[in-house]
Formats: C-alpha cells, sequence, structure tokens
C-alpha cells in the first residue's frame, strides 16, 4: 500500500486546472528545491501563486507522516534564503513553520495537526486532507474513551480500597466487642457493608430501611473507620 506522503503527492500531480501565473509560480519551486535552479529566487507575489509555489516545492523536496501515527510536514530546501521563503509564504497563509538543520541543509516543518491539515487544503490535496482530519477525529475519540476508562478505573480502584478499608474497620469493631454496643444506624450500615462489599455509597444506602443518602451513608462509614482508629 502507498505511503500517505507518496498518496499526497500524487493527488497534487493531479492539480493542472491554474492561470499560468500560478503554473509558473509551481514549475519555478519544483527547479529550486529539486536544486536545480538557485541562482534565480522566485518569489510570488499573489496568494494563489503562493499556494501553487509551495505546492511545487513539497513536490519537489516535501514529506509528510502518517496522520495515524503523527502530524509532521517537512519540505527540505537546498539553502537559508529558500528556507526564508518558505517560511514567509507559510506565515503568510497562516501557518506556524519551524525551521531545523538536518544533515547540512535547511529543512522548514510543520508538526501541528490542523496546520497540516490546513496546508494540504491549500496546495489542493483536498482528498489527503480528509483522511488526515478523520484521522484526527479517530485519535480524540480514542483519546476521550481512553481518559473515561481511565477515570473509571481510577475511581473503581479508589472505592475498593475504600471498601476494604471500611470492612477491615468493622472487622476490627467486631473482634473488640464493640459492634453490638452502636446505634442503630452505625449498626446498620456495619452490617450492610459486610453483607455487600462490592456495594457502591449509593448501592449501599438503597439497601437500608428507610434508605438513606450517599452522604449518609458516607458519614456513618467515616465514623465506624474513625472509632476503630481509635481502639
Amino acid at each position: 500500500m502507498a505511503s500517505f506522503a507518496s498518496r499526497v503527492k500524487s493527488e497534487l500531480q493531479g492539480v493542472t486546472r491554474m492561470p499560468p501565473h500560478c503554473r509558473r509560480a509551481q514549475n519555478a519551486a519544483r527547479r529550486i528545491y529539486a536544486g536545480g535552479q538557485q541562482d534565480v529566487l522566485f518569489e510570488p507575489k499573489k496568494d494563489c501563486c503562493a499556494r501553487a509555489f509551495l505546492r511545487g516545492a513539497f513536490l519537489a523536496a516535501g514529506t509528510v507522516s502518517d496522520p495515524a501515527k503523527s502530524y509532521h510536514l517537512e519540505i527540505t530546501c537546498p539553502g537559508e534564503r529558500e528556507a526564508v521563503l518558505l517560511l514567509t509564504l507559510m506565515e503568510r497563509c497562516g501557518m506556524e513553520p519551524k525551521e531545523m538543520v538536518r544533515k547540512g541543509m535547511p529543512v522548514v516543518y510543520i508538526k501541528e495537526g490542523q496546520q497540516v491539515r490546513d496546508l494540504l487544503a491549500m496546495m489542493g490535496a483536498t482528498v489527503a486532507m480528509m483522511d488526515l482530519e478523520n484521522a484526527r477525529i479517530l485519535k480524540g475519540v480514542r483519546g476521550n474513551v481512553n481518559r473515561r476508562v481511565n477515570c473509571e478505573t481510577s475511581n473503581i480502584n479508589k472505592a475498593v480500597a475504600a471498601g476494604m478499608k471500611q470492612i477491615r474497620a468493622i472487622r476490627a469493631l467486631e473482634a473488640a466487642g464493640e459492634l453490638d454496643t452502636l446505634s442503630d444506624g452505625l449498626y446498620d450500615i456495619a452490617q450492610a457493608r459486610l453483607a455487600h462489599p462490592d456495594a457502591t455509597l449509593e448501592e449501599l444506602g438503597q439497601t437500608l430501611v428507610p434508605p438513606v443518602s450517599k452522604s449518609g451513608v458516607n458519614h456513618r462509614l467515616r465514623k465506624l473507620c474513625e472509632m476503630a482508629e481509635q481502639l
């Protein structure tokens, strides 16, 4: 299966309908960033020519990572002035590009998902842009699911730990002969916790007659733990 970068380039090569001045800008960029024309630097004036120039530069020396893994689009430049031109054009189009040097060559890159998506759209790779957007949405959904699962797991672990602590406290009171001396409310909640070790506070409250609110159950269980600690 073709890589995402190769699919992007294939789509951009299919962009053939453009005004003559945009075609000149794209062709100039392909020559410049392929390293074949460094003596004269073409500087597009119109916004449409700027987009065509970026498309040509990407076709000549660009690549983009698979959005399912990461967001990274870069163009390797033959020299520093070519890098500065790309930085200027991308900033003009609303991007926030950065520059690094790799093996002695300036590289202009973007690592923010939305900006990579916007640049693909500006260059004319609308299908690739939609693929990237779908990947971003999927990542967001997975991230939300993972956060919820982690949160629920954490809450369950806390509830289990609290339940075990409460049962230990009740057993300690029972061993000390204090259980039968408790008030009816404390005695009932102690028996309910022993009978339902995995129940939530709300569920415990519903087993009592009359039912007790979650805060009321929590208050009684906390009281039992404090009494056990004083033994």
